[in-house]
């Protein structure tokens, strides 16, 4: 398992980071002999915060120097539960540090003649066959020392029955399959060892563990040093083993393979390991048979080139070339890990094992080693607690994600048995899309479970049940079944829709995997480089990468694709509510009240507002992808080079602050220029509507122009301010990402002792791949900063709309045509305010009554137009009482019974609230009274044209009036745009027609050539009025 995870952290690269937990630690010192200048605080600062860093319940320490042991500790707990500490008594595993002992065993036997190191397996085990390239080949036992057998089989420890006996462990991998020719590559596999532990048994007739007692333990005085379980056990200081489990430690009693015991399974305190170290040091007497064997296990295999971290193999010992040499040995087991590290040029040994099966004791112990040299400690990434980290958050995603996605589907059930939601019509597109998405899961599921095979050293699952963290496989169970849940909730509700339905959750979800998929991409393209130049051997069957490959692909497409598209058609549909909620308060609110808001306000707010909130799909997307991809890379570059990433954190910090400080600039100046927007749309009023006027007065256009050039110029001075700020620090960003790019790869190196270049090359590839997610969001900003502002203009036009807007219902009018009513005006007053000045009208005392014509007249200013839109109800009376037939009523009540031709008559294309099927002979007859049929037509309830003169117009309102047949009627100076001869018609014939079907007829007038047409003649004058009668004349013929 030496190997397994040593770069398994790329899986830690495609979710998000996931903060380091601590937990309190105890050092025990033990007796040790004083050294001078012994670093000690630093050695225990730096070993206490590693260990909370990286979860360890409980370790062992021991540093010797020469015949001295400099120091022994014990860090931690023993038995977490109990509190029991670690002492120098505390028994652990030293997994595979083991091999050493049986490498001299073996080397014992050689000397003894019973052996020799170039003889093949089959002279010690004749039924034992190897095989490469379908031919039987010869593996020796010095192959089997140095690991360059061509045996790769660790992946299958965990199909290893526990109690299997040594044998039955070996008999596995004969006829097995060699991974490469024999003698050829270093292939560092444990059991090649359980093979010698065979040989062993065979040629002495002993067991294995009894050989190693009496040949090996005895006469090295190593008492403390067990190589039977039972008998450590029996001694009652056996540390409690752990596994990392979702961020915890838990108690882990880990499977005792029997057949294994050559390879993983001694166990020793901390006393016994200053002992081996002092042995393997020289500094300690020992027969000089063993110093001579302990020797030559510490000599490398050259013949074979070195492992992707320049260690060459001695035997149960690597070797590195640093310094004046440096010797290690790591042990991995389930639940204990372990570390002996010698420099014999400096005399140094350090020894560390834990209650806790991690690789987290190489960079411990190698800091450790650093720091006796004096030289700063590397605190390298810990893969074990990364593979924990990645399973806990993908755990933490996934049963969140299972839970919702399993609501959301009951809730989708109970919609469709409520008919809330109606099955979609199944066509091509949808069965095509349901088969995609199924072969798609496929995929997913297959990616889950061939990740112990492409990230983990090929090893089965259940092997990785047994090393891995005990959080692995539930995680990986966990996705799966998110996966498969979401793609149920995601399929019931595409297929029975809801009206008005806006799919969040689903959005987000698909949002995350889309991003995850990209971030994934790259990954995949990074790890496939890293193996092609060979650095990352240990990984078997790195071809399925593409796999992987092709499924970030389609999760970053698919995700697009599915959530642009519906994004799509839900911001639309948003946009399309927002101004149709717009609209109908503006309908809904009092003609009075809504005079208090600008034109400007309401156009800009549905004209340009609504448009600047439809880009928010794409930007939103783009956003949520890029910050996830972001996230994922982040959490692959802080595994691949932890300072780099530290150094980007804090540039990123500066950027941050730079934007965040220029986003409250430059949103006021945003603000500031969506104002004058309000401003322009009403110049835009004024230019459509005084166009005539514009033209005929040359310098009223030429005035016209620059307020309105002044007006433009200042909004495109304050955007191009606004984004210029923006663009200067997007600069200062970019610069701000060189660096980091330029200082991890020329500074870097030169201030660390990680050797491994690659890992360089590998942060500036992904860092410049994650610079395009980062300019994409940091160039988004700016939108989203208009799209908010644009938004909260929207809200507050409708929040101060809803204030305005009558909280009653309109009802229809009830009068009957032929009915007779009075309409009455008792006490009424209205105050009209103006900024510098305000007119009163009132009190009203009047009476309009059915079957009567009443002329209104009066000079400009009078009140006569306040007055009309008081009995129409666009006004609100202040003081008095409006009754039709002696009932109150309300201004909104008002209207329903009114059809009105104002003076600004304003003609809708459409005939809305008119039926018009049916009734073709009367529109052609009002058409012809009108002198229009020649003009306009009305088709499908709509005109033929507008583009008629004033007066046309007005007469075309007034078949609109007819046509809605209201019981009063009102007309304000109809008849001033009228020729002479249409003017007589209007007076003579029309409103008297009018008067003898009951209308009641109102008319705002100059024309007092007429008045004596009139029932009653009310004259206005600064607000009040004066009530005449007439004697109502008979209209000419």
């Amino acid at each position: 398992m030496k190997h397994a995870r040593r770069r398994f952290g790329l899986l830690a690269g495609l979710i998000i980071a996931v903060a380091l937990l601590g937990f309190p630690c105890t050092a025990n010192t033990v007796a040790a002999d004083p050294i001078a200048n012994f670093p000690a605080e630093k050695i225990e600062s730096f070993v206490k915060e590693r260990m909370d860093a990286m979860k360890i319940p409980g370790m062992s320490l021991t540093i010797v120097n020469g015949d001295t042991t400099a120091y022994a500790y014990g860090f931690g707990y023993a038995d977490v539960k109990n509190r029991v500490p670690v002492t120098s008594d505390t028994l652990f595993e030293i997994g595979s540090n083991t091999k050493g002992f049986t490498a001299l065993a073996v080397l014992a036997l050689r000397d003894e003649g019973k052996l020799s190191l170039d003889d093949p397996v089959q002279s010690y085990l004749p039924w034992f066959q190897t095989v490469y390239k379908g031919k039987e080949v010869k593996v020796t036992l010095r192959q089997l020392l140095h690991h360059t057998s061509g045996i790769e089989l660790d992946w299958y420890l965990g199909e290893i029955p526990e109690q299997s006996t040594l044998e039955e462990t070996v008999r596995i991998v004969s006829d097995k399959e060699l991974k490469f020719e024999p003698g050829s590559v270093y292939r560092y596999c444990t059991l090649n060892y359980d093979i010698l532990g065979l040989i062993i048994e065979k040629i002495s007739g002993q067991s294995f563990d009894q050989y190693i007692e009496d040949e090996v333990l005895s006469p090295l005085t190593l008492t403390n040093t067990y190589i039977d379980r039972d008998k450590a056990m029996d001694t009652g200081q056996m540390a409690q083993g752990y596994k990392l489990m979702f961020k915890r430690n838990v108690l882990y009693d880990g499977p005792y393979h029997a057949g294994n015991k050559p390879s993983a399974y001694m166990m020793m305190n901390g006393n016994d390991a200053a002992k081996w170290l002092k042995m393997q040091l020289g500094a300690l007497p020992v027969p000089e048979s063993f110093a001579r064997r302990m020797n030559e296990t510490h000599a490398a295999d050259r013949t074979v080139a070195p492992s992707y971290d320049l260690a060459s193999y001695a035997m149960g010992w690597e070797v590195f070339q640093s310094g004046q040499g440096y010797i290690a040995g790591q042990g991995l087991n389930p639940a204990y890990s372990s570390y002996f590290a010698l420099r014999p040029g400096e005399k140094w040994g350090v020894a560390l094992m834990t209650n806790l099966g991690s690789e987290a004791v190489v960079p411990i112990g190698a800091g450790i080693m650093d720091i006796l040299l004096d030289k700063s400690p590397v605190k390298s990434p810990e893969p074990y607690m990364y593979i924990d980290n990645v399973a806990t958050l993908a755990a933490g995603i996934s049963l969140p994600l299972s839970i919702l996605s399993l609501v959301l589907i009951f809730i989708a059930v109970f919609d469709i048995f409520k008919r809330r939601r109606q099955r979609i019509a199944i066509g091509l597109k949808e069965g095509l899309g349901f088969v995609l998405s199924l072969l798609f899961f496929g995929l997913f599921a297959l990616c889950i479970s061939r990740i112990n095979n492409v990230f983990y050293q090929g090893y089965t699952w259940n092997t990785l049940k047994i090393y891995g963290p005990g959080s692995l496989y539930p995680s990986a169970i966990l996705v799966f079944s998110a996966g498969a849940v979401f793609l149920i909730y995601y399929w019931l509700t595409h297929l029975y829709p809801k009206n008005n339905d806006r799919p969040y959750f689903a959005l987000l979800t698909l949002s995350c995997m889309s991003g995850f998929g990209n971030a994934m991409i790259i990954f995949m393209i990074m790890e496939a480089l890293n193996r092609l130049n060979g650095n990352n051997y240990f990984f078997k069957n790195g071809n399925e990468l593409v796999i992987f490959f092709v499924l970030g692909l389609i999760l970053y497409a698919y995700g697009q694709k599915v959530i642009r598209s519906r994004l799509i058609v839900m911001t639309n549909r948003i946009i399309y509510e927002r101004r149709m909620d717009t609209v109908q308060k503006v309908l809904n609110s009092p003609h009075f009240k809504r005079e208090s808001i600008e034109d400007g306000k309401i156009l800009a707010s549905l004209n340009n507002d609504t448009e600047t909130i439809s880009r928010i799909a794409n930007t939103l997307v783009t956003v949520l992808t890029g910050m996830v991809t972001v996230i994922a890379c982040f959490l692959y570059l802080g595994f691949v080079n932890l300072p780099g990433l530290l150094l980007t954190f804090g540039v990123l910090a500066v950027a941050v602050g730079l934007y965040a400080w220029m986003s409250t600039v430059s949103s006021r100046l945003w603000e500031q220029a969506r104002d004058i927007q309000n401003a322009f749309f009403q110049f835009v009023q004024d230019l459509m509507f005084g166009s005539k006027e514009l033209y005929l007065n040359k310098r009223k256009a030429r005035d016209f122009t620059q307020d309105m050039d002044e007006t433009c110029r200042t909004y495109r001075d304050k955007r191009v301010d606004a984004e210029q700020k923006f663009a200067n620090v997007f600069i200062i960003g970019e610069l701000l990402f060189v660096f980091v790019m330029g200082a991890v790869t020329f500074v870097f190196p030169l201030l660390t002792s990680n050797d491994n270049y690659q890992n360089y090359s590998s942060f500036v590839f992904v860092f410049l791949y994650m610079t395009g997610p980062i300019s994409i969001i940091v160039s988004s900003i700016p939108e989203v900063l208009q799209i908010r502002i644009s938004w909260n203009r929207i809200r507050d036009l409708l929040a101060e709309l809803t204030l305005l807007e009558s909280q009653e219902k309109l009802r229809e009018a009830d009068l009957k045509p032929d009915q007779a009513f009075v309409l009455e005006i008792d006490g009424v007053t209205h105050t009209f305010r103006q900024s510098d000045h305000a007119f009163r009208l009132g009190p009203i005392d009047v009476a309009f009554r059915s079957g009567e014509i009443t002329f209104i007249t009066g000079g400009n200013g009078s009140g006569k137009s306040t007055l009309a839109k008081l009995m129409t109800g666009l006004y609100a009376a202040e003081e008095g009482t409006i009754r039709l037939n002696g009932e109150p009523q309300t201004y909104e009540e008002l209207g329903q019974y009114f059809s009105v031709i104002f003076n600004d008559v304003h003609l809708f294309e459409k005939l809305y609230g008119i039926e018009t099927n049916g009734k073709e002979d009367e529109i052609d007859a009002y058409l012809s009274l009108l002198q229009l049929k020649e003009k306009v037509r009305i088709e499908n309830g709509r005109f033929s044209t507008l583009r008629l003169s004033t007066g046309q117009k007005k007469r075309l309102a007034l078949l609109v009036s007819l046509m809605e047949d209201r019981p009063i009627m009102l007309f304000d100076e109809w008849a001033a745009e009228q020729d002479p001869e249409y003017r007589f018609y209007f007076y003579h014939q029309l409103l008297p027609e009018l008067k003898r079907k009951g209308k009641c007829v109102i008319a705002i007038t100059h024309d007092d050539a007429y008045f004596h047409l009139a029932d009653h003649v009310i004259k206005m004058d600064w607000g009040k009025a004066n009530v005449s009668f007439s004697l109502a004349v008979p209209a000419i013929s």
